[in-house]
């Protein structure tokens, strides 16, 4: 741990962290509990960025002794559980949602009560994550995190510790990819300031995943789990989108440089990249193409995600599509 110069906090940022630990006291106090706690994360990132622009306050404890008081105090008050967390929205409301929270910008008070229904009610300004998924030391907690400007952490003591690793250079530090794991470094670098110099992270995770494209991947927060191919649709779609289309063009060829026999069975896996605009297009996308256009497939999904059989599409279905299609073979 450390915390260097250069991260020095400004007397804005610092009264901010203060505030939202005194927000998480007070919301403890109602419930009659008084242990050590420290915000990590995202929210802690955003603010030494000077910005607001975070999801929720991530709260972790020291020791299971203490969230096991947490959670007994806060039994049947929750707005929203799941596997890694209990959560409470600002103002008491009564939405639910399966995403980890959009943001309330005013953070600047708390007010929690109890409702009529005696059911402890967080009605603060900003959204409370109680995380339960693992307690303990600060150090052995952001090791633990995916990407290294997100390897910081706030005390209930208002000390702020930094990992020896945290900088607002991105960098990739797990070898548990995730669902969402290019989702949250898009989040790092669109909203959040942090820097990927030369796309150099990007990069990697796209490699990652082209190279283990068949392979399933669970969510970094949630339940569920999807398909390589299917996170790399998403992507393209975005790029597409944004009209960002020169690391579409490298994705397509990376994937049929490693995947060369199935590179049609992936590509008609991958709706995003049927309806992108690929500068120069493959025969093999081609292929999917006319395929897919052709009504050979309207929807390419099936109950568990996997490509049916019927579509093991291969390097002699190009040269026999060639005939069929030929203006498309010079």
């Amino acid at each position: 741990m450390n915390h260097p110069a250069n991260h020095q906090l400004t007397f804005e940022q610092e009264s901010l962290l203060d505030t939202h630990v005194q927000e998480v006291k007070d919301f403890l106090a109602l419930g009659g509990v008084n242990v050590p706690f420290f915000i990590a994360g995202g929210s802690v990132f955003s603010i030494m960025q000077g910005l607001k622009d975070y999801d929720d306050l991530d709260v972790y404890f020291y020791k299971d002794s203490d969230l096991k008081k947490v959670k007994k105090a806060f039994k049947g008050s929750t707005d929203f559980v799941s596997p890694n967390a209990i959560s409470f929205h600002a103002g008491g409301t009564e939405e639910c949602v399966e995403e980890i929270f959009s943001v309330e910008q005013d953070v600047s008070s708390l007010f929690a009560s109890k409702s009529s229904d005696s059911k402890l009610k967080y009605e603060g300004s900003t959204k409370l994550q109680f995380i339960t998924k693992n307690t303990g030391q600060v150090e052995d907690i952001l090791v633990g995190f995916d990407f290294n400007c997100s390897r910081c952490a706030y005390t209930s003591l208002g000390q702020l510790l930094l990992h020896s690793s945290f900088s607002d250079v991105i960098r990739y530090n797990s070898i548990r990819f995730c669902r969402d794991t290019l989702t949250r470094y898009h989040k790092y670098i669109e909203k959040k300031n942090a820097v990927d110099e030369g796309s150099e992270v990007l990069n990697f995770l796209y490699s990652s995943l082209i190279t283990n494209i068949w392979d399933k991947y669970e969510y970094y927060y949630n339940d569920g789990d999807d398909y390589g191919y299917h996170i790399l649709s998403s992507e393209i779609a975005k790029l597409n989108k944004d009209g960002n289309f020169e690391p579409i063009q490298e994705i397509h060829d990376d994937i049929i440089r490693q995947h060369p026999e199935r590179c049609i069975e992936l590509f008609m896996g991958m709706i995003g990249l049927l309806y992108a605009d690929v500068p120069r297009q493959s025969p093999e996308l081609t292929v999917a193409r006319h395929l897919h256009n052709d009504g050979l497939i309207e929807e390419f999904s099936v109950p568990d995600g996997s490509i049916p059989k019927s579509l093991h599409y291969t390097h002699h279905d190009v040269q026999v599509a060639a005939e069929v299609y030929p203006e498309h073979f010079i």
